[in-house]
């Protein structure tokens, strides 16, 4: 069972966001989307394992960070 409930995880990028957004619900949604449409698979499998071992204020101020430092890329003119 648990098998297949990790497999439709990593399969429907929608039902991510839905899980960790309700694991984790101090970190805004919005910056949960943002940070899930441009990372990979991967990245939130780790993201989720680093929630689970972390203090969820710790989590919250890491992934906000992430997802500032993912804006402040995007808002810069690439050469």
């Amino acid at each position: 069972m648990i098998f297949i409930s990790r497999f439709v995880l990593f399969t429907v990028p929608r039902l991510r966001l839905m899980f960790i957004a309700a694991r984790f619900r101090l970190v805004p949604k919005k910056q949960l989307k943002m940070l899930l449409d441009k990372s990979r698979m991967g990245d939130w499998f780790l993201l989720y394992l680093l929630g689970q071992n972390v203090d969820n204020l710790v989590f919250r101020d890491v992934l906000m960070d992430i997802a500032a430092r993912f804006n402040q890329a995007s808002k810069e003119p690439s050469v």
